[in-house]
């Protein structure tokens, strides 16, 4: 009640008003779409939690459901600054995206990956270096303790592929990509995790393979996510394509807006283009094709070149 009391009074920067407040079907779509990813990956955290702690209590009894609770909350201490990271990057990104900065918006997920995988790795090495004093801090039993150490440093081994994980997802959602951001929620939890925990302590690794399946988790589903991202949501931002032609690259019947508009808007491709209405491809003159190239810098990186053949040439009789 209070925040609405503020967003509605004249303290707000852009107060909200009641008039102007309306449900879009198509940006009430989007949205769900999106937060269903963060809805997917809170949900199989749930799942995950309670295939390990069953599985435990097979496999090790309450001593290692007692270790896996103190592992997971201080994985989750950790986690905090890099989810903060992510949630403060997200939006930058996306605020870019849509007003087409796409080097902008190449940078604030170059800056997500290496900030996060410094800490990340930062972390893990601290783990490894002092993992009694971590554990201490949640349990000082002597027994959870001489187990716990050894598992903690199983429990956080690859911790570094986390931040790819919390990076190629953060950009999947930043980008509007909903269903990457949805599928690799789901792959490191529910196709990855809870299946190894199940099958790991049957094919010899005891109850060690249940803290495995972390680890194992993180530099498959991690890995994957990144790559992927990078493979599409990245390299299309930086995607420039360069069209030469005449009035059809011009969109002369439509106002000058043609395909190339339509695909650089649709793809969020840097289009540059290079069109006069009435050209030939052999004309000598100031707009000729031939004139237009030299006003592409031959630094200029082109992910695509398009020359548009002018059927002018036909019609005004220029010999090729």
């Amino acid at each position: 009640i209070w925040i609405l009391y503020f967003l509605f009074g004249k303290k707000a920067i852009v107060p909200l008003q009641g008039e102007n407040i309306r449900v879009n079907k198509a940006i009430t779509k989007d949205i769900v779409r999106l937060g269903t990813a963060n809805f997917i990956m809170q949900g199989t955290n749930c799942l995950v939690q309670v295939t390990c702690n069953s599985t435990l209590q097979s496999f090790g009894g309450d001593l290692y459901v007692g270790i896996m609770t103190v592992a997971i909350s201080i994985r989750d201490i950790f986690m905090l600054p890099v989810n903060g990271l992510v949630n403060g990057a997200q939006p930058v990104i996306s605020y870019n995206y849509g007003a087409k900065e796409n080097e902008r918006a190449r940078a604030g997920i170059r800056f997500n990956t290496f900030v996060g995988a410094a800490y990340t790795m930062l972390t893990w090495l601290l783990v490894l270096a002092f993992p009694r004093f971590w554990f201490k801090i949640f349990s000082d039993d002597a027994q959870m303790l001489e187990t716990g150490v050894g598992v903690l440093k199983i429990y956080f081994f690859g911790f570094v592929f986390m931040a790819l994980q919390f990076a190629g997802q953060s950009a999947f959602q930043a980008l509007g990509d909903a269903k990457h951001a949805i599928f690799f929620s789901l792959l490191r939890k529910a196709f990855i995790v809870v299946p190894l925990t199940l099958l790991l302590p049957h094919l010899g690794f005891g109850v060690n393979g249940i803290f495995l399946a972390e680890p194992i988790s993180n530099v498959i589903g991690g890995t994957a996510s990144y790559v992927t991202m990078m493979l599409t949501a990245y390299r299309r931002l930086g995607r420039h394509l360069i069209f030469l032609g005449s009035s059809v690259t011009y969109g002369s019947a439509a106002n000058g807006v043609s395909f190339a508009d339509y695909l650089g808007k649709r793809n969020r491709w840097s289009i540059t283009k290079e069109a006069v209405s009435g050209t030939t491809l052999v004309d000598e003159g100031a707009d000729s094709y031939v004139a237009r190239m030299k006003n592409i810098s031959t630094k200029t990186t082109v992910d695509l070149f398009v020359c548009q053949l002018s059927t002018n040439d036909a019609s005004q009789q220029k010999p090729l």
